[in-house]
């Protein structure tokens, strides 16, 4: 579930981006860079956290990462600068840097050998189902009541687990 929701946040702003360009007066070059900023944080980011997973609290790790991409999702919709939503946007990046390998960790300890590759597959679907509810989300709640409401809905569907 929270792995769908990771997805979703990363996924809902696709279809929200004729809603953006307008906001924000921005080109589709600078547009494509918020998600290549995430990308980029993600990728680096996830590195120093595989670390910190393998030392430290992956629970903890995992619930910083989840308030983080959600409180940063939420900051996002609340800018009327590209610059604001950059920074937003690579924050949405570093606290999935921090979720995605403790996660992965923690279900590869969780289950038995004969039994991770079932739970990892499950953990890939919620990948691929959250990124597909995401741009569908966007796609209906953004021209109806504006870019800002579909980035508050999944803010807040992370910030639930994320206190958990």
């Amino acid at each position: 579930l929270i792995n769908f929701v990771n997805f979703a946040a990363r996924q809902v702003f696709v279809p929200l981006i004729p809603l953006l360009r307008d906001h924000l007066q921005v080109t589709d070059a600078e547009l494509g860079s918020l998600q290549t900023f995430l990308l980029v944080v993600l990728a680096v980011g996830s590195i120093p956290f595989g670390f910190f997973a393998d030392r430290f609290s992956r629970k903890a790790i995992i619930a910083i990462g989840i308030l983080f991409w959600s409180l940063a999702t939420f900051a996002g919709g609340l800018t009327s600068s590209f610059r604001f939503f950059l920074i937003a946007r690579a924050v949405v990046g570093l606290g999935e840097a921090a979720y995605a390998p403790a996660a992965q960790s923690m279900i590869s300890g969780a289950f038995p050998q004969e039994r991770r590759a079932a739970a990892q597959a499950i953990f890939a679907s919620g990948m691929l189902l959250g990124g597909a509810a995401g741009q569908a989300l966007g796609g209906i709640i953004g021209p109806r009541y504006g870019w800002q409401e579909a980035l508050f809905i999944v803010a807040f569907a992370g910030i639930v687990p994320g206190i958990a």
